[in-house]
C-alpha cells in the first residue's frame, strides 16, 4: 500500500492533469465558437461581395444612362440656342409690340381720365350757367314788374298833373305871365332837370334793390327782416353792415338759388301794391 506522501503527490498530479485537460477543453470550445463565427463571417463577406458586384453593375448602367442623358441635354441645348438665334428677331418684334400696346393702353387710360374730367367740368359749368340764367331770369322778372309799376305810377302822375293843370287854369296863367321865349326855355330846363333827377333816383332805388336781392342770394347776414320794398336807407345800412362782416371775414358769400319763393312773392305783392315810399332824399 503506497504511503501517504505518495498518495498526496499522485493526487496533486491528478489535479494538475485534470486542470490541464479542462483548460484544453475550454480552448477547444473557444476555437470551435470562433471557427463558427469565422465561417459565418466568410458567408457574409461573400454575400457582400456579390451585392457589391451587383451595385457596380448598376452604377455602370447608370453611368451609361447619364452619358446618354448628357448627350441628349447637349443636343437640346444646341437646338434651343439655334431656335433662340432663329427667332430672336421675332421675339424682339413681339416685345416691341407688347411695349407699344402697354404704352397705348396707358395713354388710353389717361385720355379716359381726362375725358371724365372734361365731362365733369362741362356738367358743372352747364349747371352753373343754368343757375346763373335762372337767377338772371328772376331778376329780369322783378325788374319788369318794377318797370311796369314805375310806368303805371308815372302815367298816373301825368294824368294827375294834367287834371291839376286844367283845374288851376295853368295854361291861361302861362299865356299871360310867360310871354318871352326865354321864360319857356327856363321852365323846360327846370322840368328836364327834375325828370333827370327823378330818373337818377329811380335808378338808385332799383340798384339798391338789386344789390339787396344779390346779397340775399349770397346768404348775407342781417337781411332776414329786410324787404325789397323797404326804404333805400334801410337797405343800404343793412348792406353796409354785411360788407363790414365780409371784410372782417365773419361772412363768406356763397350761391344759394333756393330762396323762399313765398317771400319773393310777398315782397313783389307789397311792391306792386304801391308801398314804394322810399324817401330817397332821406336815404342819401
Amino acid at each position: 500500500m503506497p504511503s501517504k506522501k505518495t498518495a498526496q503527490k499522485n493526487l496533486t498530479k491528478g489535479r494538475e492533469v485534470l486542470a490541464e485537460k479542462v483548460a484544453i477543453q475550454k480552448e477547444q470550445d473557444t476555437l470551435d465558437v470562433l471557427s463558427g463565427r469565422l465561417a459565418q463571417s466568410v458567408i457574409i463577406i461573400e454575400d457582400l461581395e456579390e451585392k457589391l458586384t451587383e451595385k457596380d453593375k448598376t452604377i455602370q448602367s447608370l453611368e451609361t444612362k447619364l452619358g446618354l442623358s448628357t448627350d441628349k441635354a447637349l443636343t437640346f441645348q444646341k437646338s434651343i440656342s439655334n431656335l433662340k438665334s432663329k427667332y430672336s428677331a421675332v421675339y424682339h418684334d413681339l416685345r416691341m409690340h407688347h411695349q407699344a400696346a402697354k404704352c397705348g393702353l396707358t395713354k388710353h387710360e389717361a385720355l379716359e381720365e381726362q375725358l371724365d374730367i372734361l365731362k365733369f367740368d362741362h356738367k358743372k359749368s352747364t349747371s352753373d350757367s343754368e343757375k346763373a340764367i335762372s337767377t338772371l331770369l328772376k331778376m329780369n322778372e322783378n325788374l319788369q314788374s318794377e318797370l311796369s309799376t314805375c310806368m303805371s305810377s308815372m302815367a298816373s302822375q301825368v294824368d294827375y298833373w294834367k287834371s291839376e293843370l286844367n283845374k288851376n287854369d295853368t295854361k291861361a296863367f302861362m299865356a299871360a305871365k310867360f310871354t318871352e321865349k326865354e321864360d319857356y326855355q327856363y321852365i323846360y330846363k327846370l322840368g328836364r332837370e327834375s325828370k333827370k333827377q327823378e330818373r337818377l333816383q329811380r335808378k338808385e332805388i332799383i340798384k339798391a334793390r338789386d344789390d339787396h336781392q344779390a346779397a340775399r342770394i349770397a346768404s348775407a347776414p342781417g337781411l332776414d327782416n329786410i324787404k325789397r320794398s323797404d326804404r333805400v336807407g334801410v337797405i343800404r345800412q343793412a348792406l353796409s353792415a354785411a360788407i363790414d362782416r365780409y371784410i372782417s371775414k365773419e361772412w363768406i358769400p356763397h350761391n344759394d338759388d333756393e330762396l323762399s319763393t313765398d317771400e319773393e312773392a310777398n315782397e313783389d305783392d307789397e311792391y306792386d301794391s304801391g308801398d314804394t315810399d322810399t324817401d330817397f332824399d332821406e336815404s342819401d
